[in-house]
């Protein structure tokens, strides 16, 4: 059975938009799942051959196959470069936190400084902070570069 919001988005949305999506959405998006799947890529080849051949290579171009910066490569729009503060702290931050996670596990249970006990959960918890941060970061810089 078809969505009925998501037939009604793919009877609308352009070519381009059609595209982008198929070729940008995570695994498992239900868009491309059982009956929605099969309507979406039938609507996809009716409306490529309606744009042509020229339309769907420009389009294609357009779109790219990077999610975050498309074709758009090193334009004075946004570039990654303008990140790489924040994605430097963020990959240091994600390497301490790993590490620690992969010393304890090797430790298991210990005991702190303070006669405290240790337990693997400690470490993962940090980590679970810096992943949060990686995808903050990755949702900020995908914002500014649609």
């Amino acid at each position: 059975m078809i969505d009925e919001a998501a037939k009604r988005w793919i009877d609308s949305a352009n070519y381009e938009s059609l595209l982008s999506r198929w070729r940008h959405a995570p695994c498992g998006d239900p868009m491309f799942q059982g009956d929605t799947g099969k309507y979406y890529a039938e609507a996809m080849k009716k409306k490529r051959n309606e744009v042509g051949h020229d339309e769907h290579v420009r389009a294609s171009k357009s779109i790219g196959w990077d999610p975050v910066m498309g074709n758009r490569g090193n334009s004075e729009e946004v570039t990654l470069a303008q990140f790489a503060p924040q994605i430097y702290e963020v990959f240091q931050q994600f390497g301490d936190k790993a590490t620690d996670v992969f010393e304890q596990m090797e430790r298991g249970s210990w005991t702190d400084d303070t006669g405290h006990e240790v337990h693997l959960n400690k470490a993962m918890m940090e980590l679970k902070g810096v992943v949060i941060a990686a995808i903050e970061l990755r949702e900020q810089i995908i914002r500014k570069t649609q």
